[in-house]
């Protein structure tokens, strides 16, 4: 039993080697994209055009940093402003399936062919999903969409009996003498600063904010895929086993209905993989898993109904199947052997280097797990992303 424990400690050690830096310059840039990105810039790509509508919502979804619980009130919001059914659908699949967090774990864990082809599925899958959607669903009033236009029209209203049509410039004329010097240093003072604060805003929101919602899940990926990686023997999944429809439709079946983030479910994935699973069931799992769980569902029924569900359930399990015997095709038709190329990629770094993250990355954990840090009511990601989209 001391073996035992000792052995599933060391593996949590290697994951957290492998992972760390790469994992930390995924939050890093998810930050960059949370802040730099403007929130408001989905709301008019997802509102017009059955088709483009869903293409813009699957595309810009799939770098965002929102996981399985931050991306639903985002989604909802989405369609309160007006975004189509297809829309609101391929956001809701494109998300929590990559981001740049998942991604950059993803090059650390497993390898280059399954880092670029599990976005593309993933995209793919929303697109399918959303076009089917708008394309197989009559469509729906939007919750709130008719109180948002009449709130539209007052504010227009308001703004036309005031004497001041919305779109008129104003000229303000000011006979004022101002030092060049002064007010060169004024504007690299408030250049300085306004970096400042953005350097801030991008380093709370990537280790603080985003870190909160998914520690508790990245750290339980880990550990499962610890006890797995000792406790599972060797080659589990042999031959069919390993990449069959059997397996396939066996791991689609468990995944439905789990909730797990990207970032969870990608060390989970190559532990999986190191005992014999093909790199086409591996990636079944990384799909249907984040992108449906039995909250979510639940939550769609009620905004979209029954039928958009089922279509929606319909095109995910369709195309993560089609996506797995495609990754399955090219690893045998490439002569790639997931044993000898998965892990891989941390090889470049040097030993303190990852020594240095690993600790760095624990210490995070650590910090965010604290209670004094969970608090509030939901993830921070979805209270800052219910604030966005109202």
């Amino acid at each position: 039993m001391i073996d035992f424990l000792f052995g599933v400690l060391w593996e949590m050690w290697e994951i957290l080697k492998d992972a760390s830096v790469f994992l930390l310059f995924g939050f890093l840039l998810a930050g960059v994209i949370a802040v730099l990105v403007p929130g408001k810039l989905l709301t008019r790509l997802v509102g017009t055009g059955r088709v483009k509508s869903v293409l813009w919502a699957s595309v810009l979804g799939a770098p965002l940093p929102l996981c399985s619980c931050g991306v639903l009130p985002t989604a909802l919001g989405l369609r309160r402003q007006g975004a189509t059914p297809g829309a609101t659908v391929a956001f809701l699949v494109a998300t929590p399936e990559t981001g740049a967090d998942s991604i950059a774990l993803t090059y650390a864990l497993t390898d280059p062919v399954m880092t670029v082809f599990r976005p593309i599925a993933g995209v793919a899958t929303a697109i399918a999903a959303g076009l089917t959607t708008n394309f197989g669903v009559p469509s729906r009033r939007p919750v709130g969409a008719t109180a948002a236009l009449s709130l539209g029209a007052a504010n227009r209203a308001d703004a036309r009996d005031d004497g001041h049509p919305q779109d008129q410039g104003h000229r303000h004329d000011h006979g004022h003498d101002h030092d060049p010097g002064l007010t060169s240093a004024g504007g690299e003072s408030r250049s300085a600063a306004a970096a400042i604060d953005t350097a801030r805003r991008i380093s709370r929101y990537a280790f603080v904010d985003l870190l909160d919602d998914v520690s508790y899940w990245l750290m339980l990926g880990i550990v499962l895929s610890a006890v797995f990686a000792v406790a599972v023997p060797p080659a589990l999944f042999e031959g069919d086993r390993g990449g069959g429809i059997a397996t396939m439709l066996l791991i689609l079946t468990l995944s439905i209905p789990l909730y797990t983030c990207a970032s969870s479910s990608t060390p989970m994935a190559a532990a999986l993989a190191l005992k014999g699973l093909s790199p086409g069931a591996i990636l079944v799992f990384l799909l249907a898993g984040p992108a449906t769980n039995i909250g979510g569902l639940v939550v769609l029924l009620k905004v979209l109904g029954r039928r958009a569900v089922a279509v929606y359930l319909t095109a995910v399990v369709a195309v993560t199947l089609a996506a797995g015997f495609a990754l399955n095709a090219i690893y045998r038709a490439w002569g790639l052997d997931p044993l000898a190329t998965f892990g891989t990629a941390p090889s470049f770094l040097p030993d303190p280097v990852k020594d240095v993250g690993a600790l760095l990355l624990l210490a995070l954990l650590v910090l965010s797990a604290r209670p004094f840090r969970q608090n509030g009511s939901g993830s921070a990601t979805e209270r800052r992303a219910s604030s966005e989209f109202p």
